[in-house]
């Protein structure tokens, strides 16, 4: 048994990134409206799994992928997908992240981080927001032999902070979105008193991280548009 169809993918912006899928049932309570006990109890129905960041087995890369991946938009229909469980009622399940493409520019003038903020809202759109890791790739495309820019000692300023006057006592980004994804160092943090403000950098192990810093030191920077 099977539902008559299944939702689409429409991300606020960017493209589909597409983590995990299974179609079948782990749970006897999700989609379990008007549904017969008999048809819910079976709850180890897998099809089969991909992770995006473990492709052992490429050729089992679902229909889901293949069609919602990297895209804006999608639908896919239960016609596409093989049976894994006859006589249980499925759903499919899907893990996904909207990963934003932007146009990044590095700016070495050091600023602080306001007057850093200032200056990307004024040329750009703003100082860089870092929704999903995907967004390092485009980072690490600014500096190196391609480029011919080195990352600066010391960090750049990123547009994530915690601001009192302004009523966040969270860390936020500065368009006001909420921190879902992180990557704090280690130390962090190192002064929560009087470090609100944050630059990227990397750590001792060459891992790309994020630092707590006084707002009002001046540092190099990376506007986003």
């Amino acid at each position: 048994m099977q539902p008559p169809e299944l939702p689409f993918l429409l991300p606020e912006k960017g493209v589909i990134k597409i983590y995990k899928v299974n179609y079948g049932r782990t749970s006897s309570s999700v989609c379990s409206q008007n549904q017969a006990a008999s048809v819910l109890a079976k709850t180890d129905c897998l099809s089969n799994q991909f992770t995006y960041v473990n492709q052992s087995k490429p050729d089992t890369v679902p229909v889901v992928y293949r069609s919602c991946g990297n895209k804006i938009i999608c639908t896919v229909t239960v016609k596409n997908f093989a049976d894994p469980c006859g006589g249980t009622y499925k759903y499919l399940e899907t893990s996904y992240a909207c990963v934003y493409d932007y146009d990044l520019y590095y700016i070495p003038e050091k600023k602080t981080w306001d007057e850093a903020l200032g200056l990307c809202r004024k040329n750009y759109s703003d100082l860089l927001y870092i929704a999903q890791p995907d967004v390092l790739r485009q980072v690490n495309t600014l500096f190196g032999a391609a480029s011919g820019e080195v990352f600066p000692e010391g960090g750049v300023w990123i547009g994530l902070q915690r601001s009192v006057s302004q009523g966040y006592l969270d860390w936020h980004w500065a368009n006001g979105t909420s921190v879902e994804f992180n990557m704090w160092d280690s130390g962090f943090p190192t002064d929560p008193l009087f470090q609100h403000c944050v630059r990227l950098d990397y750590n001792s192990t060459g891992h790309m991280v994020w630092n707590a810093a006084c707002c009002e030191e001046q540092l190099p920077f990376i506007c986003q548009d």
